[in-house]
C-alpha cells in the first residue's frame, strides 16, 4: 500500500504522524512538499489532539522538546469581555494542549520520521495535477507522474471554491497579526472580545502572538488598527503587522474513495477554541475506519461533513449571546449564530443528549464528547455565558 500526504503544515504533519503511527510498517508513506511554499509562522493554539498525536508518533513531549517548537503548555482558554466577568474554558485532566511556532514543526517532525520509520519517503516539488479513478490516485509533481493507493491532500487553501460551501454563521473574515518580542508567562489562550470582533493572544517561549479578528464589511482596516493601537497596544507599529483575509468554508466532498482532503483543503473556519485539530483528527479517524471496512466512502464523507457541522454549531453557541459590546459586529454575530442554531437538527439532538446527561449529575460523564466539545465545556459555557440551553424542563 502506498499513501501520499501533500503539504507540511500542521494538518500535513498530523496526517503523516497518523499514518506512520497506525498503519502497517510495510505500507509506504510519502510526504510531497514544495520547499518554496511558505508556512505561516503566526504561532498556533492547538486542541489536545495535536500533542497527543505527536507523542504517539514521534515521542514528542513538552518536557523534552518545548524549546525546539518554541512551545508552551495550554490548559485552557481565557474569555475576556464576553461577559461582565471573565472566565476560563478548561482543558480537562489528564489531557493538555499547547501553543507552538508552526513554522518549526516540519523540520522537527521530519527529523524524527526519518529516524523512527523506514517506510517514510519524501518527494520534493510542486503538485501540478491530482486526480483519481476507482482504483488509484494519480499525481504529477514537477512534470513527473506518480501513482498511489490513496492521497491525503493537505495542500492549503483551495485554488477553486466551486465544490465548496461557504459558512453563513461565521462572523469574522479578516485578521491583523501583531507579534511582541517578549516571552509569555501564562498557560492559556486569550480570547478577548473587542467592539469589532475578538482578539486571540498566544504565549510562546520567546514571543507573544496576537491576532485582531474582525469583519471587513462592517469595520474598515483603518478602524481596526485604530482600536488595536488606542485600546490594546499603545506602542503598536502598524507597519509591522501581517494582514490575513479569509473565507469560511468546507469542501462538499472531503473523501472521494481515493483522495482525502484535510486541513485547509477540507475546511477553514475561524480559530475560536482551536477546534481545527479536532476536525483534522476526526477526518483521519474516519479514513482509518474506511480502510478497515467499517464504512463505505459515501458514509465516510457524510460523517466527515457532520464533524464540520459540529464546528459551526460550537462556534454559533459561543457567539449567540454576543459580548459586552452592543455594536454592529456583535448584533450581526448574534443574529447569524442564532439563525444557525434555530435551523439545525443536529443541534436539537445535541441539546437533548446534553440535557439528559446533565440531569444524571454523573461526574464520570464530564469528559464525554458531544459534538465539538465535551460535556463539561458545554455546561461551563452555559453557566458563564448565562444561557439556559440545557435545563431539565426541556
Amino acid at each position: 500500500m502506498k499513501i501520499a500526504v501533500i503539504g507540511t503544515g500542521t494538518a500535513g504533519i498530523l496526517s503523516l504522524s497518523h499514518c506512520l503511527a497506525y498503519f502497517p510498517s510495510n505500507w509506504q508513506i510519502y510526504s510531497i512538499h514544495d520547499l518554496r511554499k511558505p508556512i505561516l509562522g503566526i504561532g498556533e493554539s492547538t486542541s489536545t489532539q495535536i500533542p497527543a498525536s505527536l507523542f504517539r508518533s514521534i515521542n514528542f513531549s513538552l518536557l523534552d522538546h518545548a524549546d525546539e517548537l518554541d512551545a508552551t503548555i495550554k490548559l485552557g482558554v481565557k474569555f475576556c469581555k464576553w461577559r461582565k466577568v471573565d472566565f476560563y474554558s478548561h482543558i480537562l485532566p489528564i489531557y493538555y494542549a499547547m501553543h507552538f511556532d508552526n513554522s518549526k514543526l516540519k523540520s522537527f517532525a521530519f527529523d524524527r520520521f526519518k529516524k523512527l520509520y523506514n517506510n517514510f519517503f519524501e518527494i520534493e516539488g510542486k503538485v501540478e495535477s491530482l486526480n483519481s479513478t476507482d482504483d488509484k490516485a494519480y499525481l504529477k509533481v514537477n512534470d513527473k507522474s506518480y501513482e498511489f493507493d490513496y492521497v491525503i491532500d493537505c495542500g492549503g487553501y483551495p485554488e477553486d471554491y466551486s465544490d465548496y460551501t461557504f459558512s453563513d454563521c461565521i462572523s469574522v473574515n479578516s485578521c491583523l497579526v501583531h507579534n511582541i518580542k517578549e516571552p509569555a508567562h501564562w498557560n492559556y489562550t486569550y480570547h478577548t472580545a473587542t467592539p469589532n470582533g475578538w482578539m486571540f493572544g498566544i504565549p510562546l517561549r520567546s514571543r507573544q502572538g496576537w491576532g485582531y479578528l474582525y469583519n471587513d464589511s462592517i469595520t474598515s482596516k483603518e478602524d481596526a488598527i485604530k482600536d488595536l493601537k488606542e485600546n490594546y497596544f499603545a506602542d503598536f507599529d502598524s507597519n509591522n503587522i501581517k494582514e490575513f483575509n479569509f473565507k469560511s468554508y468546507r469542501a462538499n466532498t472531503i473523501f472521494d474513495g481515493r483522495i482525502l482532503k484535510n486541513g485547509n483543503r477540507a475546511l477553514f473556519y475561524e480559530p475560536i477554541e482551536a477546534v481545527s485539530g479536532y476536525f483534522y483528527e476526526q477526518v483521519l479517524r474516519y479514513f482509518c475506519d474506511y480502510l478497515t471496512g467499517e464504512y463505505h466512502f459515501p458514509q465516510t464523507n457524510h460523517l466527515m461533513l457532520q464533524k464540520a457541522n459540529d464546528i459551526e454549531i460550537g462556534i454559533s453557541y459561543i457567539y449567540q449571546g454576543g459580548s459586552v459590546y452592543d455594536t454592529p459586529f456583535w448584533k450581526n454575530a448574534r443574529n447569524i449564530s442564532r439563525n444557525k442554531l434555530r435551523k439545525d437538527r443536529m443541534w436539537r439532538d445535541q441539546i437533548s443528549l446534553i440535557t439528559q446527561m446533565k440531569k444524571t449529575n454523573d461526574r464520570n460523564l464530564m469528559s464525554n464528547g458531544i459534538g465539538v466539545f465535551n460535556l463539561k465545556s458545554w455546561l461551563d459555557f452555559e453557566y458563564h455565558m448565562e444561557y439556559n440551553t440545557f435545563c431539565s424542563s426541556r
